[in-house]
């Protein structure tokens, strides 16, 4: 799915890759795409693309070919009983006994990790949108990563990886120093990120220029203390809130708190956009990493 400006238009690109739930997570993102349709500026800069792996298999049985996998069979447990208990402890009391069967039903039944996930996700941003690579005919496409609860945990994985290759990378051409100079910045929505420490989450967030968060104090599936995990980086902006859950915050619920989206579409004009310049190719920021 995609809104906003064309490939051939685009000045600002954003990729985004929903959670675990093949409904709510799913149209999370189509509302933010929405919201850049219907901004004047913003929709004649960003291209906005929402992947949808939901749609890859509606099967429940776990099949060999990966592709064919729903996001529901992939996901990292926290295998060490002490760092398990820690999380435990995080999650609203509660809350606990539903986080922990939760887990459990995850050990048992997600036979793939998110490293392969990331593997894909990567693929799919370079081959698939071809965005994040350099070819013969043209430079890298730098893009924005759109990450929520699952699909954090697939990149965060997919990021700490790249970090660690680019370290031994020789030369600025290599593929994976490309693709992480492309990532120009990152909207993440309390992942699902239970298996990194702050040191790896620090090394997979480090360099990125402008990373946008948002966590809500009771929530029951992401705890909101692994928020401090992030919060080692000058390059976050974590926005949180006393009440919400593990919610979408792009004001489809009345009960949840202020739009996130809002927040969003503010941060996309500061960092990426001069809205005080000439309508046109001038109103757009440059960035390097």
């Amino acid at each position: 799915y995609s809104w906003g400006a064309s490939e051939e238009e685009a000045t600002i690109r954003m990729v985004a890759l929903h959670g675990m739930s093949p409904g709510v997570s799913r149209e999370r993102w189509h509302a933010l795409g929405t919201r850049i349709q219907n901004d004047p500026l913003l929709n004649r800069h960003i291209r906005f693309v929402a992947l949808d792996w939901h749609s890859i298999d509606r099967g429940d049985e776990y099949q060999e070919d990966f592709l064919t996998l729903l996001p529901k069979h992939i996901f990292d447990c926290v295998s060490d009983d002490q760092k398990l208990e820690e999380l435990i402890d995080m999650v609203p009391p509660d809350c606990r006994e539903n986080f922990l069967a939760m887990h459990h039903h995850f050990q048992e039944n997600c036979p793939r990790r998110f490293s392969e996930a990331a593997d894909i996700l990567r693929a799919v941003i370079t081959q698939g949108l071809g965005w994040g690579r350099t070819t013969k005919n043209a430079s890298s496409k730098p893009f924005i990563l759109c990450l929520k609860s699952w699909s954090g945990g697939v990149g965060m994985e997919m990021l700490h990886r790249v970090a660690l290759a680019a370290t031994t990378s020789n030369t600025d051409d290599d593929p994976t120093s490309v693709f992480q100079k492309s990532i120009m910045g990152a909207v993440i929505m309390h992942p699902a990120c239970f298996t990194k420490s702050a040191e790896e989450v620090k090394q997979a967030l480090n360099g990125i220029p402008n990373i946008l968060m948002v966590w809500a104090k009771d929530d029951h599936l992401a705890p909101y203390p692994l928020s401090q995990r992030y919060l080692v980086l000058d390059n976050v902006e974590l926005n949180t809130y006393e009440t919400g859950k593990h919610g979408s915050f792009n004001g489809s619920d009345p009960n949840e708190p202020a739009n996130f989206d809002d927040r969003v579409l503010e941060w996309l004009r500061e960092k990426y956009i001069d809205v005080n310049a000439v309508a046109g190719k001038n109103d757009m920021k440059t960035h390097e990493r």
